[in-house]
């Protein structure tokens, strides 16, 4: 069977990148709030006021911000969670084909009446794995 098309290390590398940038905001966000205060103490006239305006805006445009930047690198973390379960599913079934495809004609014709016990013989599909958490993101087990 097919390998599965997915950039399994770049995916949890993209997560941790973008839990970085997510940790990061706050602290960029209080620098551009202190130097928004201090230049708008000295801006008169209504283009001062509305940068006043827009400024104090931007701490909850940060907070969001943060907010999807976490939820994607979580997203990144469960498309790789997703990718490696079918990999793994994949492997599993080429894994039983290939035992099906190593027996001989006489335990073929014996699998006719009894049934084919390949999968008995492989063993058990692997369980899900689990999803890489922040900020971190390593795969257990």
């Amino acid at each position: 069977m097919a390998r599965v098309d997915f950039d399994f290390s770049g995916s949890l590398e993209l997560a941790r990148e973008l839990w970085q940038l997510a940790v990061a905001l706050p602290s960029m966000e209080r620098h551009r709030s202190g130097a928004s205060a201090a230049a708008a103490d000295d801006w008169l006239g209504p283009h001062g006021d509305e940068f006043r305006r827009r400024a104090g805006n931007e701490t909850e445009a940060f907070s969001q911000a943060e907010k999807r930047l976490r939820s994607a690198a979580n997203s990144w973390a469960e498309a790789w969670a997703r990718a490696t379960d079918e990999q793994n599913r994949r492997d599993h079934a080429d894994a039983v084909a290939a035992e099906h495809a190593s027996r001989g004609a006489g335990e073929k014709f014996f699998d006719l009446f009894v049934g084919d016990d390949s999968a008995h013989v492989v063993g058990l599909s692997p369980a899900p794995v689990a999803i890489p958490v922040g900020p971190g993101f390593v795969p257990t087990g």
